[in-house]
């Protein structure tokens, strides 16, 4: 009986836990694709400096088949990527296009890019992420050129 009794305690914990770190990974999901969101949509990335990069952020810049291999840099900050991403520009092109965010799993938010593409334009493609100490952090932003 003392081992049915323990048996059980030890079951309910597990249940118990596991119902804990399923609640806390569906929160900081939706916490990451707040983020994903927020960082598709701007039109400026240097006002999402806000601790949400660990030592760098990479840009990726891919390019349909036969272009020349993708630009990759890294920086220090939203801030300073996008006065990279704005010296790339000529005459206000190419357009950044803010796709629908498909979803965010396993550090890694992909969009959907609806409609088709068009010539001279950035579209968002996928945002890495990561998690350190509870806290998400965005690793790599990746950019498909039109």
């Amino acid at each position: 009986m003392n081992i049915m009794k323990r048996f059980f305690i030890f079951a309910v914990l597990i249940f118990v836990s596991a119902i804990l770190v399923n609640a806390q990974s569906r929160s900081q999901e939706k916490q990451i694709e707040r983020i994903a969101a927020k960082i598709a949509d701007t039109d400026d990335l240097g006002r999402l400096d806000q601790r949400l990069i660990r030592g760098s952020l990479k840009i990726v810049i891919e390019y349909d088949a036969g272009e020349p291999l993708p630009d990759v840099r890294r920086f220090r900050s939203f801030k300073a990527a996008e006065r990279w991403l704005k010296s790339r520009e000529r005459d206000g092109f190419p357009i950044r296009m803010f796709c629908e965010l498909e979803g965010c799993r396993e550090g890694r938010c992909d969009f959907d890019i609806v409609g088709g593409m068009s010539h001279n334009r950035l579209y968002t493609k996928k945002i890495l992420y990561g998690y350190r100490k509870k806290r998400p952090y965005i690793k790599a932003i990746y950019f498909l050129a039109g």
